[in-house]
């Protein structure tokens, strides 16, 4: 069984060895390097490829043709996520300065349920990102809660003596205390 594997992992090692050498002659000759070091890189890149490709003749019928399938289809797939990269790049590419006249602040919305530091952190975090920020608590029952009732002493009045904008806050009702489709719709 394991002679059965021994081909295999030449053609491995050698199609390996080969990418390897090849690679140091393209290094090489980006670096400008000596001309002996690329032909002794060439020379050991040619040996190990001829070497590579007689084994994979040699002991296609026993085995080694699915080595050859394996590293065909991963070639073909390598080259179709560069293929990827190469449209999304060109796609994204950008040859102008950036225009800003379309720089526009965000709306901001916050939903909210009570005031507390969480509440608190939030806002604060949304100030600091935006001048349009519309905090949204949803209503259950007729009876207003707290953070509605103490919304101008808590945060309008601090934030107004501050000169900070003020949020709006929008209270949405709700039957049955649904509170994520009002706060979507």
């Amino acid at each position: 069984m394991t002679d059965h594997l021994i081909p295999l992992y030449a053609i491995g090692a050698f199609i390996a060895f080969t990418l390897s050498q090849a690679g140091m002659v393209m290094h090489w000759k980006r670096q400008g390097g000596a001309p002996m070091r690329i032909l002794v890189n060439g020379l050991d890149a040619a040996v190990t490829g001829i070497t590579a490709v007689v084994v994979l003749v040699a002991k296609f019928a026993e085995g080694a043709w699915i080595t050859a399938v394996l590293i065909g289809t991963m070639i073909v797939v390598m080259h179709a996520v560069k293929r990827h990269y190469v449209n999304v790049d060109r796609e994204t590419a950008l040859d102008r300065p950036i225009a800003p006249a379309q720089i526009i602040e965000p709306i901001v919305v916050l939903p909210i349920d009570s005031w507390n530091r969480i509440t608190e952190k939030a806002l604060s975090f949304a100030l600091g990102m935006s001048g349009d920020i519309r905090c949204v608590h949803v209503q259950v029952g007729e009876t207003l809660d707290p953070i509605c009732q103490d919304w101008e002493k808590d945060v309008a009045a601090p934030l107004r003596a501050a000169g900070k904008c003020v949020p709006k806050l929008d209270i949405l009702q709700s039957p049955f205390r649904y509170v994520l489709v009002p706060v979507v719709d």
